[in-house]
């Protein structure tokens, strides 16, 4: 069986941007840097939050920009800081998702095996028995 490689991820990425770029027309294009834009959170579309707009896109998984830039209706270039929500941990050596190199089964990672040293067996303590005191009928012990 084998693994299919993951190329893009869907993530959510948050940008502080004017309010007047929440749109929904103007976020994709804004968010088409990172690659493909899917939609935008509940809060964003309603304007509910106004701290940041909230986007999900479909971005490769190599490379995450930290900002993105436009030119504004002035002209003026504008850049603004991309936050992922979540960032994938890609192994660098067999490429994988959610692991790290020093973590790797394939790819000749720090692992090896190292045969466990035994211990050695400590003898068991043997306790004097006690024997119970007699009770004679009436109840005195002997």
């Amino acid at each position: 069986m084998e693994k299919e490689e993951i190329r893009v991820v869907p993530i959510w990425v948050q940008l502080k941007l004017n309010f007047k770029y929440w749109g929904e027309k103007s976020l994709f294009k804004i968010v088409q840097q990172l690659d493909t834009p899917i939609k935008r959170d509940q809060a964003t579309a309603s304007r509910d939050k106004i701290q940041f707009a909230r986007v999900l896109v479909e971005v490769p998984m190599d490379t995450l920009p930290n900002f993105v830039t436009f030119l504004d209706e002035h002209g003026e270039l504008v850049k603004v800081a991309v936050h992922y929500e979540w960032r994938p941990t890609i192994c660098n050596s067999c490429k994988m998702v959610g692991h790290v190199a020093s973590d790797c089964r394939k790819g000749g990672g720090k692992r090896r095996w190292v045969q466990k040293t035994i211990q050695p067996v400590a003898q068991p303590v043997v306790l004097p028995v006690v024997a119970e005191p007699e009770v004679d009928q009436e109840g005195v012990r002997l």
